[in-house]
């Protein structure tokens, strides 16, 4: 894989003076001072412990470390499990101070430093703990993996069966660049800043997001329970979230206002029942929603699928609505779909503008919450569903403020994706810098203060 340094970057940084080629496709041309050495000549490496339980209580139950707490450059700690570890294992298994972290499945590679989050801790054996020789930078080495991460290297090498592993011994042939320790430092410095410059450019504008959010729901709830006349007599709903809402208005259950249908399942043994041409959603489908609007699905059912359980073909225009694991999700059907049992489909009546009670839905996502049920999960029955209320205008009404939060959250909804595109930039430079630092693609040295 070639890699391409962007503009800004080589024309904020210059060169090194005398490169040669580092033998990696990856990492091309390098500073020719620097050494080239795989990863075993520069580090220890160890694999975690064996999940095991200890059933005899001679042994010391000990915080540690899965995969699932390994994120690029950190280590997520809000939640470590505990095993058992024999006298010998609590010395190999236990992290010190700049040992690397690196996952062995999953997205393999993905690294972190251990920055003595926990006063101790070991690893289990989806972690490997890479220890940086004396004479060497850690942190710098944090920034190579990355780079090599980010290149897809670590995913090319790993091995693969049903998940892809980074086993050890693939580890220790892993290259490695070395520059003198000074270099190390002053890379890892440069680095550290401004990774940091960038990333909190990269929160300004995600609560800038945050923000515009909250104003897209502030914006709907206010229309669809206030109206857009300014002044307008009010009365009290009798509805307690609702609060007071135009005087001309009426509070209407859910089961005035549409007709409710389940879900159901195919039997996922019948292979004749899958993969066929009618859309299936499920409240993972929601979730992933980029638009107001579904039509396709992860999964599909046949005719044979849909009549052997007891899902119901909705038409297009109608509200589907995650009731289970999550509640809230909503989405209106732009083509006849079914759902499984996780999801509720709400097909208005005549006299429903079906984006105005997208709207009321959406406003009451809390409320609709408070009302699930369930001890392994939270789902809201359809009986308890039909019982909701929601406020509701006349049909002309009704079509006038769907109008109006048409217009107003396509604007929220465009700020945001610029928004978004300008972080996806910062990131794509974040990354390109890095690799750049780290493979000798600019000379950063006379920029550390």
């Amino acid at each position: 894989m070639s890699m391409v340094i962007p503009e800004r970057t080589e024309r904020k940084y210059e060169p090194y003076t005398e490169y040669k080629y580092s033998g990696v496709e990856w990492m091309g041309e390098i500073p020719a001072h620097w050494e080239v050495k795989k990863l075993k000549y520069s580090s220890s490496i160890v694999l975690g412990k064996m999940l095991e339980s200890n059933d005899n209580g001679n042994y010391n139950e000990k915080p540690y470390l899965r995969a699932q707490n390994i994120s690029w450059e950190k280590v997520d700690d809000s939640d470590i499990k505990e095993m058992w570890f024999s006298d010998r294992e609590l010395i190999r298994y236990r992290l010190e101070l700049n040992d690397l972290l690196v996952s062995e499945g999953g997205e393999v590679g993905r690294t972190a430093i251990w920055r003595n989050e926990l006063e101790e801790c070991y690893i289990q054996n989806s972690v490997h703990k890479v220890t940086i020789q004396k004479n060497n930078v850690p942190l710098y080495f944090l920034y190579q993996f990355l780079a090599c991460g980010k290149s897809g290297h670590f995913e090319a090498i790993a091995n693969r069966v049903s998940i892809a592993h980074l086993t050890r011994e693939k580890l220790k042939e892993v290259i490695s660049l070395i520059p003198p320790i000074q270099e190390q430092q002053a890379i890892a410095d440069f680095l550290d800043r401004e990774t940091a410059r960038i990333d909190e450019l990269i929160a300004k504008k995600q609560r800038l997001i945050d923000l515009l959010r909250e104003q897209r729901t502030a914006l709907i709830t206010h229309a669809v329970t206030r109206g857009l006349t300014p002044y307008s007599p009010m009365k009290d709903s009798g509805v307690e979230w609702l609060g007071e809402i135009p005087a001309h208005w009426e509070i209407k259950s859910v089961k005035r206002i549409s007709k409710v249908f389940n879900g159901s399942t195919p039997k996922s043994s019948e292979p004749e029942y899958w993969d066929g041409d009618i859309p299936w959603v499920t409240p993972e489908d929601l979730g992933e929603l980029a638009s107001s609007e579904i039509s396709g699905t992860k999964r599909y059912i046949t005719q044979a699928g849909y009549e052997s359980c007891g899902t119901n073909l909705v038409p297009t225009g109608s509200l589907i609505l995650s009731t289970r694991a999550p509640i809230g999700h909503l989405a209106i059907a732009a083509t006849a779909l079914c759902t499984n049992q996780g999801c509720r489909s709400l097909v208005p009546h005549s006299d429903m503008r079906t984006r105005f009670l997208y709207y009321v839905l959406y406003a009451s996502r809390q409320e609709l919450i408070s009302l699930g049920q369930g001890s392994t999960f939270m789902e809201l029955g359809k009986s308890k569903l039909e019982t909701v209320g929601l406020p509701l205008p006349r049909t002309e009404e009704q079509q006038a403020i769907a109008d109006h939060l048409d217009r107003e959250t396509a604007r929220i909804d465009n700020l945001i994706g610029k928004i978004n595109q300008a972080i996806e930039k910062l990131q794509e430079y974040r990354s390109a810098l890095i690799t750049a630092a780290v493979t000798g693609k600019i000379d950063v040295r006379q920029h550390v203060s």
